[in-house]
């Protein structure tokens, strides 16, 4: 299967030179399995395919971008430097979101070109892999100083609270909303983090030694709700004081990225935070008691446990969980008949798992 990025404009699919689809504005079509070349059915400058060629194999789908690209206008002040700072950014990142000044935004990646016409870029995405240590100050900072709407950096983006300080000193200042990166949990950190005015979500990493500084988040920035903590060790390998900091905290959304367990005494601490409606655990082992007891908060609407190794003997105990409106089971290795059981337990619940959603009832 081919599907065009863009469906409002037509292709001519040929193999060799001979034609076998098109003039089409199909946004998805099928062809055999084969190498074919992908072109504008009307050839103009300002045309572009990407790749122009694509191999389709067997119950595969390929992806052709096509755009029109317009003429290039003068960029108002201010706009160059954005541009500039895209190209710089743009081998680093593994994406990145841009505004047109005509209003629509665009998501770029390589190797997609930036578009002609004036942008503003409003989100960043560093790619998971590892990054060098440099990031931070040898790709990141010098071009966020020439942004005037970046509204979040994420990915595994280790920044210092010096780094921060800097950062804040930028017009991102004014508009950063997301730093979904990996945050020392100190007091220096946070008191940085007070600098952004309008900061909503931030991530932590809060593995080995930095988890007896989670204490500090107690003085989070109250604009912050939602909060991501990567490898966070098992409730009971924690410092009693950082099981009282998660206890406080006052995010409506709390993340667990790749930590230890989700274990009983983790869970009395989710369970204590005032405010939380979701709970997003991914690539975090659970203990079915330990996830059981979340039925005693009484806000948590949303709970999220992929990858967290539950079997259909477990299930059976997750029947309290009468409060929640979404469940997702994705990762685990259920079978339907056990997730339709619980499904039906849980009332007005929708219920997503490898198999397909249910859902909620009426």
């Amino acid at each position: 299967m081919v599907e065009a990025a863009e469906a409002n404009l037509e292709v001519v699919v040929k193999r060799g030179d001979a034609v076998v689809r098109g003039p089409t504005r199909d946004r998805r079509f099928k062809l055999p399995p084969g190498e074919y070349g992908v072109e504008p059915a009307e050839p103009r400058p300002e045309l572009s395919v990407l790749p122009p060629r694509v191999t389709v194999t067997r119950d595969g789908r390929e992806t052709v971008y096509v755009w029109a690209e317009k003429p290039k206008a003068p960029a108002p002040a201010g706009r160059d430097r954005e541009r500039e700072a895209a190209l710089a950014l743009l081998p680093h990142v593994g994406g990145m979101y841009v505004r047109l000044d005509t209003g629509p935004d665009r998501y770029v990646e390589p190797p997609l070109p930036l578009p002609n016409e004036p942008f503003a870029v409003t989100a960043l995405f560093f790619p998971a892999a590892e990054l060098p240590a440099d990031t931070a100050d040898r790709v990141l900072l010098p071009a966020v100083a020439k942004l005037r709407s970046l509204g979040s950096v994420s990915g595994p983006l280790r920044l210092t609270p010096a780094q921060l300080d800097r950062l804040a000193a930028t017009p991102s200042r004014e508009t950063l909303e997301g730093l979904p990166v990996e945050l020392d949990p100190g007091p220096d950190t946070v008191a940085a983090l007070a600098k952004f005015p309008n900061l909503k979500h931030v991530g932590f990493d809060a593995g080995g030694a930095a988890a007896a500084r989670l204490p500090a988040l107690a003085k989070l920035p109250a604009t912050v709700n939602d909060v991501i903590l990567t490898r966070l060790p098992a409730g009971a390998a924690l410092p009693p004081e950082s099981r009282a900091a998660l206890a406080g905290l006052g995010a409506t959304h709390l993340r667990l990225h790749r930590g230890e367990r989700l274990d009983r005494p983790l869970a009395d601490a989710i369970v204590a935070m005032p405010r939380l409606k979701a709970l997003t655990a991914t690539g975090t082992p659970a203990d079915a008691a330990a996830v059981a007891s979340l039925g005693r908060a009484a806000a948590l609407i949303e709970l999220t446990l992929e990858g967290a190794g539950l079997a259909d003997a477990d299930l059976p105990r997750l029947d309290g969980l009468t409060g929640l409106r979404k469940l997702d089971l994705r990762g685990n290795r259920l079978a339907t008949d056990a997730v339709t059981r619980l499904w039906a337990a849980l009332g007005r619940c929708e219920v997503t798992w490898d198999g397909g959603t249910l859902g909620p009832r009426p």
